[in-house]
């Protein structure tokens, strides 16, 4: 006897359980799948390294490490900068940069919201043979980008060349207080971009001494330099900073004021330890004028002011307020140009203007013709033009005080045309 009319056999309902279940298992797995693919999503921030490079110093054994990038969509807090290298005797592999001991100190940098740059330094005593960095888009997630590295080698040397800060000392205009500076070296990196980058320094500046005039070619700073025995000692205390620079906290005595150079011990820390060596101030050179005074032949020329306007109407007041105050000519009176005729306003101007200069004459002093043309009429420049080279032309071979140039203030833009004015 078969089933009930809509009743399911029983091997038929057990598979369709088994089928839900499966299904429900199916739609779970997935959704895990998906929501693990999409931790970390893949966006295409357009991102580039502006700066990667990196010096080793065999004397501090340090490497230095400056980076700056940027990204048209900005970085997210979860962005690193990671560094591997590789010595003879150990091989760092992708770290994150900032999670290695550091030698000295690194300060968070001002960069703005598309660009993240910064410093390292870290304990390498072997010279590495291999340094990349490259900029890991989330520190969970495998996309990443590569930096084209640079790396220096500075090998062991003279103090003032081949080590990565030297101190040196400056006197103030008095010649009295001394500021104690330091200055960073590096062989592609200025010493205003380490600072930028956030790289700060320690050093420390004790025992000084005064005495005559030291030089030392090839060193500027005198960094390192030789301070001869006769200098003679003077009681101040010690400084030190993590700043660019510190002040002495008293004067070079008055048995010093005749001293050309002050000697110090300076020392700095670095990864092997402290390194002190000497660090020189040299006074500002006493100077005096060569020449008691200076008369110079340029003087100003003398302007001969002419306003050209209408008189019987009103073009626009504002505008002409604004060509006197431009020009200077608030007590000028006016030239009528009113119903003018070309040859009729070039007589009357060069009447004018040869009126005016033979009045100003006598001064003694070159002219320039100022000419505040107020119309709108623009024809009337032809005219103008005309009338200033009949007056220039004849002023041009004449000796001081002649006319040497015209300055006009059109209504409207206007370029010359003739080609010898």
């Amino acid at each position: 006897m078969g089933p009930a009319p809509g009743a399911s056999a029983p091997g038929s309902e057990q598979r369709s359980k088994r089928i839900r279940r499966h299904a429900q298992f199916a739609a779970l797995l997935l959704l895990t799948l998906l929501a693990t693919a999409c931790k970390v999503p893949l966006e295409d921030i357009d991102a580039g390294f502006v700066l990667a490079d990196a010096a080793w110093f065999e004397a501090e054994e340090t490497l230095f490490v400056f980076y700056e990038l940027t990204a048209e969509q900005g970085l997210s807090a979860d962005s690193v900068v990671e560094i591997r290298y590789v010595t003879d005797d150990v091989q760092v592999d992708w770290t994150p940069l900032h999670a290695l001991p550091q030698v000295h100190t690194h300060v968070p940098t001002e960069c703005v919201f598309e660009r993240r740059c910064g410093s390292a330094s870290l304990h390498v005593p072997v010279e590495p043979r291999a340094v990349h960095l490259r900029l890991r888009y989330h520190r969970e997630g495998e996309l990443s980008l590569d930096a084209a590295t640079r790396l220096n080698l500075v090998e062991a040397g003279p103090a003032h060349t081949n080590r990565s800060l030297l101190v040196y000392g400056v006197f103030d205009e008095a010649n009295r207080a001394i500021q104690w500076r330091a200055r960073h070296q590096f062989p592609a990196v200025r010493n205003e971009q380490a600072q930028r980058l956030g790289l700060r320094r320690h050093f420390s500046v004790d025992t000084r001494r005064y005495g005559a005039e030291l030089t030392a070619r090839g060193n500027p700073y005198l960094y390192g330099a030789a301070c001869p025995g006769d200098f003679s000692a003077y009681a101040a205390d010690p400084v030190d900073t993590d700043a660019r620079a510190v002040f002495d906290p008293g004067d070079l005595p008055e048995a010093g004021a005749e001293a050309a150079t002050v000697c110090a011990q300076a020392t700095v820390r670095d990864a092997t330890g402290d390194f002190t060596t000497t660090a020189v101030a040299r006074k500002n050179p006493e100077v005096s004028p060569a020449f008691p005074v200076l008369r110079s032949p340029i003087r100003d020329a003398l302007q001969v002011k002419f306003l050209l306007a209408p008189c019987a109407r009103t073009i626009s007041a504002q505008h002409l307020a604004m060509q006197r105050q431009r020009l200077g000519l608030g007590g000028v009176d006016p030239i009528c140009i009113d119903d003018w005729q070309p040859a009729a306003l070039q007589r009357t101007l060069q009447a004018r203007f040869r009126e005016g200069i033979e009045a100003a004459r006598p001064e003694g002093r070159d002219m320039v013709l100022v000419i505040g043309l107020h119309h709108d009429t623009p024809a009337i420049t032809d005219t103008v033009e005309a009338a200033l080279r009949a007056i220039l032309d004849g002023e041009s071979s004449r000796r001081t005080p002649r006319v040497a140039g015209a300055f006009l203030l059109d209504s409207y833009a206007h370029a010359i045309e003739d080609e010898d004015l």
